[in-house]
């Protein structure tokens, strides 16, 4: 069954994988499938810093993207709804041109992602998300990652604010997987830090339930 195909079935039919503009989908909530290439892109293969080469995801990058045996409808529905979240937490940074430039988002999802993935339980859950689906439990994985990427951007006014101003250029810094992964294992750090200080609730306590029934 093609993804088409499965983000139909999962969604009831209310929401359209949409291969090409102009399709008929009058009704449903719209998923364009080079944007959910851009999100699986940046959680999945974790390159955010490849967001802005939009073009390459049904070229070069097609078949890393979409090839794997994972890349269901139910997991493209769920990422596209948790990647929606991003929005609430882009509200929270500081710096509103930053928070503004489209690589920022992207680069705010993988974070997010990292900091699940590193706990064995989240590891699980984001390889486990047809079954978060099934479960009836995408709504909790979509609150639970927001509130991931909420802290996540006020940890990331911190950073940011601590280093050099000069040495911040965000526009340059998100097309550097070498600054990106510097930054996002420096939120993990400090979400870790959190959780130690009873800031911040356990990805064990938080992602533990999304997988029972």
């Amino acid at each position: 069954m093609s993804v088409k195909a499965e983000v139909d079935l999962v969604s009831s039919n209310k929401i359209a994988y949409e291969i090409k503009q102009g399709e008929n989908n009058k009704g449903k909530k719209i998923i364009p499938n080079e944007n959910a290439g851009l999100v699986l892109l940046a959680i999945d293969l974790e390159q955010p810093s490849s967001c802005h080469q939009k073009y390459k995801v049904m070229d070069e990058l097609h078949s890393d993207i979409f090839g794997r045996p994972g890349v269901t409808g139910a997991r493209v529905v769920a990422l596209w709804d948790a990647f929606q979240g991003i929005n609430d937490a882009l509200d929270q940074l500081d710096n509103k041109s930053f928070a503004h430039y489209t690589l920022t988002r992207y680069f705010l999802a993988y974070s997010v992602s990292r900091i699940i993935k590193d706990d064995p339980v989240g590891a699980k859950v984001m390889a486990s998300l047809d079954l978060v689906v099934s479960n009836n439990k995408i709504g909790a994985f979509t609150s639970a990652f927001t509130e991931l990427a909420i802290l996540a951007a006020n940890d990331l006014n911190a950073e940011i604010s601590s280093d050099d101003d000069d040495h911040f250029d965000y526009k340059s810094d998100l097309k550097s997987s070498k600054w990106s992964k510097a930054m996002a294992a420096r939120l993990l750090s400090q979400f870790k830090k959190d959780v130690a200080r009873k800031k911040a609730e356990s990805i064990e306590k938080v992602f533990g339930g999304l997988l029972k029934k």
